[in-house]
């Protein structure tokens, strides 16, 4: 299966074309957001940091997302007196070779004359916008991410079955698979380290999985937020907070900030396991809902993507419904929006947290021993 995607001048491709309005500090939020309700336009989207100091962890998460594959263009909106500069964030995306450009409301004049001039700037980008080069895509340039929230028991046996199908499809015709929420892996290390591809993916994943531990008290590897896949396969996304004498943030605090998390790893379509049914969508990249739990979505159907609960039913093997999947993931990347999209869903969520780039063994070097 191919299709139509978006040639970008840094060498990657998009599923979407979207333009970024992002408000640097809570107190540009208003005007960022008005600015987009005007513009009212499906690839037109408002995310930002609300915390005037520094917080490296959504600095990076920030950053990554203006480099993201699905963005086009970006408009950076600061107040004037915050630690993010809306024209470090321009610039970025200027070098990315995207649309960019930027303000401070304070030296615009307020907030009526601020909206005008991002409208004005968002118009003129979407126009340009529309001479964006196309290129042939496929399951082979596809990142994609996945996560569970407002679970029941049918997430488990059905819908993260059908994913964890699709996902080894996906690998073998050169994809890339993100998954994460290390946390739910607990009691199943040794599971975990059988599918590591080498040596260093079986320590990065133990010491990953000790870490979980000590917060709670076949694949690659592991990533950090914000860090793309080095190469394609299966990753373990590392979303949990680093050791930090200040505690900086907690993981998963919500379904959107695991969203986020995976699509600043470049996820150009995120998966949304939800056997109760969360009616989120995200930002910059499609999300796909998908329940194991027929009921939920029959009452929910107008949120609700992909209809996982046959294999609990009996009505297919879980190799046919990976590949009904895969066939909604093509459409979705062709151009065709989620249910969340077509809703106007565009939920994001950017916390204060402390992690470290790199993955490092030094907390965890006493578990190398235990058996």
């Amino acid at each position: 299966m191919r299709w139509q995607g978006y040639a970008r001048k840094n060498g990657t491709k998009g599923i979407r074309n979207r333009i970024l309005v992002i408000y640097t500090v809570k107190c540009s939020e208003f005007v960022a957001r008005r600015i987009c309700e005007e513009a009212n336009h499906t690839d037109v989207e408002v995310l930002g940091f609300d915390g005037c100091t520094d917080n490296q962890y959504a600095v990076n998460l920030l950053i990554s997302l203006i480099r993201h594959p699905n963005v086009g263009g970006v408009l950076a909106v600061g107040l004037g007196c915050e630690y993010v500069q809306p024209k470090w964030l321009a610039e970025i995306a200027e070098k990315e070779g995207k649309e960019a450009d930027w303000m401070f409301i304070q030296d615009v004049g307020g907030t009526r004359r601020a909206i005008e001039k991002g409208l004005a700037s968002v118009r003129a980008m979407l126009e340009r916008l529309k001479n964006t080069p196309r290129v042939e895509m496929g399951f082979s340039d596809l990142v994609i991410g996945a996560e569970c929230g407002g679970s029941d028991y049918t997430s488990g046996l059905a819908g993260n079955v059908a994913v964890g199908r699709f996902y080894d499809k996906l690998v073998d015709m050169g994809g890339t698979a993100i998954f994460e929420e290390i946390v739910e892996a607990v009691g199943l290390v040794d599971l975990l380290e059988e599918r590591a591809a080498n040596e260093q993916a079986r320590k990065e994943l133990r010491y990953t999985y000790d870490k979980a531990l000590e917060y709670c008290k076949s694949i690659e590897g592991v990533i950090k937020v914000s860090c793309p896949a080095p190469k394609k396969g299966l990753w373990l996304l590392d979303s949990t907070p680093d050791p930090y004498w200040m505690q900086f943030g907690i993981t998963n605090p919500n379904d959107n900030e695991g969203l986020m998390d995976l699509i600043s790893c470049g996820a150009h379509i995120v998966f949304l396991v939800t056997g109760r049914g969360n009616v989120v969508g995200s930002a910059v990249s499609p999300c796909i809902k998908i329940t194991g739990n027929h009921h939920t979505y029959a009452r929910m159907e107008e949120d609700m993507d992909f209809d996982a609960s046959p294999v609990l039913a009996g009505l297919c093997s879980q190799d046919e419904m990976a590949l009904r999947l895969a066939d909604m993931v093509a459409e979705t990347a062709g151009g065709k929006e989620t249910k969340s999209e077509a809703l106007g869903h565009r939920e994001y969520f950017i916390p204060y947290k402390y992690q470290e780039k790199q993955v490092c063994f030094k907390p965890c070097e006493k578990a190398e021993g235990r058996e």
